[in-house]
Parts: C-alpha cells; sequence; structure tokens
C-alpha cells in the first residue's frame, strides 16, 4: 500500500492537526462572513437590539467557543483512520466504515441519521 510521504513523516498527532486546521479555517471563514453581515445590518436598524455591541460581543465568544469545538473534533475524527493508514495496515471492515463516514462526521450533519452512514 502507498502511503503519502508527508503523511509518514508527520505522524497521527501532526496530520490531525493540519486536518483540523483546515477545518478550523472554513470555520473562521464563515464565522467572518457572518459577522460582516451583522455589523452591515448593525447601521440600517439602529432600534434593534438584536444587533447591539452586547450580542456582537457574545456572537465572538460563541465564535471563538465553536472554533475550539471544531478544532477538538476534526482532530478526534481524522485520527480513527489515521492510525492504520500511516502504518499502512490494511483497514478491517470497521475501520473502513470509520473512514468512509469521515466526510459525514466532519459536516456534523445529523438530518441524514443512520440512514446515510455506511454500514459493514
Amino acid at each position: 500500500m502507498s502511503r503519502p510521504a508527508d503523511a509518514v513523516r508527520g505522524g497521527v498527532a501532526w496530520t490531525s492537526l493540519r486536518y483540523a486546521a483546515g477545518l478550523v479555517f472554513a470555520h473562521l471563514l464563515s464565522v467572518a462572513e457572518v459577522l460582516i453581515v451583522v455589523v452591515a445590518l448593525r447601521g440600517r436598524s439602529p432600534d434593534n437590539p438584536h444587533f447591539s455591541e452586547h450580542y456582537v460581543a457574545t456572537t465572538v465568544a460563541l465564535s471563538l467557543l465553536s472554533t475550539l469545538a471544531v478544532l477538538i473534533g476534526g482532530v478526534w475524527i481524522i485520527a480513527r483512520s489515521l492510525r492504520w493508514f500511516l502504518r499502512g495496515d490494511v483497514p478491517t471492515p470497521a475501520q473502513r466504515v470509520v473512514a468512509v463516514n469521515i466526510i459525514r462526521d466532519q459536516s456534523g450533519s445529523s438530518r441524514s441519521g443512520v440512514r446515510g452512514r455506511v454500514r459493514c
């Protein structure tokens, strides 16, 4: 089985952090877009309390907490598959299922429920 040279050099921890950093970057871009809209709307409706400084501060605090959650979740999601992948082992059926479901796990999509998940 061929393995990516840069992934093998970094090990599970480094590769997991690189993966999680990509997720965090995408998350921060989304947060920035939301904050831009909130700031733009704040100037248009001065009487609306939802766009006050208090709510913006709360939004920033929640954004930081959610960014931390994305980082931890990203490492947790990918680390399970990286252990066998970086060693070059052939995955068991259960490990194959975990690897196939990574995209669904990272998106946090629970709308499809168990129906959408791949099983052994």
